[in-house]
């Protein structure tokens, strides 16, 4: 069985965790990209990592913005997010409208805050979400070229 995972954010942090998540098998990865989309569409991501060495990873669809996902009309098992958290300034939580299918999608939040579940926990009662910070040395040097510099954790709560 397939395990169909959408990335929301695939700059840098996004980006390295799905090129994580698509080695496993029988996990395919779509991303929603902004600034970058052009260039992912078109060559996927580089990675260049101390740990994992140098790859490319090519999601199984990348997407220009969330209504694109939507009308792929692809029942995702798991949407991590990946967005900057900034929950005094905007709800992102409105991003995965039409995505989520009750009971069935598990939405991952991998952000740089704690205490950012409220949003999607009011949007969307039904659906588990699970809640991560991670600290990883990331950065996008240009569209869809991603520098792993060191170490990795996430901690999941």
């Amino acid at each position: 069985m397939t395990i169909r995972v959408l990335i929301v954010g695939a700059g840098a942090v996004g980006a390295f965790y799905a090129s994580r998540l698509a080695q496993v098998p029988d996990v395919q990865v779509s991303v929603i990209c902004r600034s970058n989309y052009k260039a992912v569409a078109a060559n996927g991501f580089s990675v260049t990592s101390p740990k994992y060495g140098d790859y490319t990873f090519t999601p199984a669809r990348a997407f220009a913005n969330p209504r694109e996902a939507v009308a792929a009309n692809i029942t995702w098992d798991y949407i991590v997010v990946s967005t900057k958290a900034l929950p005094d300034v905007s709800d992102d939580s409105e991003i995965l409208c039409g995505l989520v299918k009750d009971g069935h999608t598990a939405i991952v939040l991998i952000q740089n805050g704690l205490g950012v579940e409220d949003p999607y926990l009011k949007r969307f009662p039904n659906a588990t979400i699970l809640s991560a910070v991670t600290i990883v040395s990331a950065a996008q040097t240009s569209p869809g070229v991603i520098k792993h510099n060191r170490w990795t954790r996430i901690s999941i709560g």
